[in-house]
């Protein structure tokens, strides 16, 4: 006798569910809530990037690849003077006072010159400040009125005979006029 499977009758048990049906209409509300968050998220981060932190202006950039160019040719000529800066600040209740000394390769002053310090902001352009420093033998002094604690880029240039001779940007931190000790 050939042996012969029994078939077994199917068990009364739940039926498969019926596969879901995806429509058209599913298919469009679930691409126009993908899509949807997206430009949200988008319009968040532009609306927050345009009323934070500005930037400076810029014209165009061949303008400023040429003022760049021509910051790195001052940086070399002032390089090869050799000239060297004593900065001091201190923090006062009116604001931050700056003292500058300008020496030559051998350490001797360097003459008479327009100097400038300016206090910029990190962040906010609106909070710079800028004083000139009168000379008082071979040192430059003077006080940069409104300038809170804080970090700051401080920026002195001087100027002799209508040309900029000597740059430095150094960053520093201001303490409270009460703490005030000399900074550099």
């Amino acid at each position: 006798m050939p042996f012969e499977a029994e078939s077994t009758p199917p068990s009364p048990t739940r039926p498969a569910p019926a596969p879901r049906q995806l429509s058209g209409r599913a298919v469009v509300v679930y691409i126009g809530l993908f899509f949807g968050s997206i430009i949200c998220a988008n319009a968040a981060l532009v609306y927050s990037a345009l009323r934070t932190l500005s930037g400076g202006p810029l014209a165009n950039a061949y303008d400023a690849s040429q003022t760049y160019n021509k910051s790195i040719a001052s940086a070399r000529v002032q390089n090869e003077r050799g000239w060297r800066a004593e900065i001091t600040t201190r923090a006062e209740a009116d604001g931050a006072r700056v003292a500058f000394i300008l020496r030559d390769r051998d350490g001797a002053p360097v003459g008479e010159a327009q100097v400038e310090a300016r206090f910029e902001h990190p962040f906010d352009r609106r909070a710079d400040r800028t004083a000139s420093l009168a000379q008082a033998g071979a040192t430059y002094e003077g006080l940069v009125r409104d300038v809170h604690p804080g970090q700051w880029t401080l920026v002195i240039e001087a100027i002799a005979a209508g040309e900029s001779v000597y740059v430095t940007r150094n960053r520093l931190s201001l303490t409270l006029a009460a703490n005030a000790g000399e900074q550099r």
